[in-house]
């Protein structure tokens, strides 16, 4: 039989993580919005996980001036715009 749970986002940690082609990479905390799973017996059934793209930062770079121009540059139509409110 299928169980549903609720995750406690208050207790959960993610960590973003984007590599260029070149090898070059950021990364960051972002903020767990909602999550949810479904259990069949011991097996994952369905899960769900809702990032607050609001919530993203960058943490390997340490400038307040580059690290803000980063922030701006992929909430921009280039990268995650449509999902920024």
């Amino acid at each position: 039989h299928t169980v549903a749970s609720e995750i406690d986002t208050s207790k959960s940690k993610f960590k973003w993580t984007a590599t260029k082609k070149i090898g070059e990479s950021h990364f960051g905390p972002i903020t767990l919005k909602s999550a949810s799973i479904e259990k069949d017996g011991e097996n994952f059934k369905n899960a769900e996980f809702v990032m607050d793209m609001n919530s993203i930062e960058v943490s390997e770079i340490t400038s307040p001036k580059y690290n803000k121009k980063f922030i701006k540059h992929i909430k921009n139509e280039d990268f995650f715009d449509k999902f920024f409110c």
